[in-house]
Formats: C-alpha cells, structure tokens, sequence
C-alpha cells in the first residue's frame, strides 16, 4: 500500500445519493483524499466524512499541481503523541 496521499479537485456539483450514506455530496471546488479506487467511484474523505463519488467528478489530470498550490499549513497541533498539521486551501 502506498503512503502517499492523493488529493483531488471536484469539477462539478455531486449530490451523493438520496438514501444511501455509503455516498457523499460534494461540490464544484471542494478538495477530496483519495481513500480506495474502484472501477467507476473513488472512495474518498472530505471534512471528516467518508463516502463514495463518481471518477468522473474529480479532475484526475491536473490533480498534482492544482492541489499543491492550493494547500498551505497554517498550524501544528499536538495530541496523543501525534502532530496534526493544519491546512487550508
């Protein structure tokens, strides 16, 4: 398993699906990690929610630079042993 977290981009609105929690909606703009890859969705994270969205929602070639620039750590915190970095995009 790779350690190497992968972000993505939303280029369009995603309501999930009504009724069904394994999916999550997202909208235009909204930066995702990538959790697990499937054929047509991509499990991902956003804001501490976990769910499923459509491949073809995320902006999968551009995901590299897109996100780089947009991610900076404003703080560190302390917990349990672990340092958290905070970041804001």
């Amino acid at each position: 398993m790779s350690t190497t977290e992968q972000y993505f981009e939303v280029i369009v609105d995603y309501g999930g699906v009504e009724g069904d929690a394994n999916y999550i909606a997202v909208k235009k703009g909204d930066v995702v990690r990538l959790i697990k890859k499937k054929h047509k969705y991509l499990k991902v994270s956003k804001d501490g929610h976990i769910g499923k969205v459509p491949k073809r929602i995320l902006d999968l070639q551009n995901q590299r630079e897109n996100i780089k620039r947009k991610i900076r750590i404003v703080g560190m915190i302390q917990r349990q042993g672990f340092q958290i970095k905070l970041l804001r995009l």
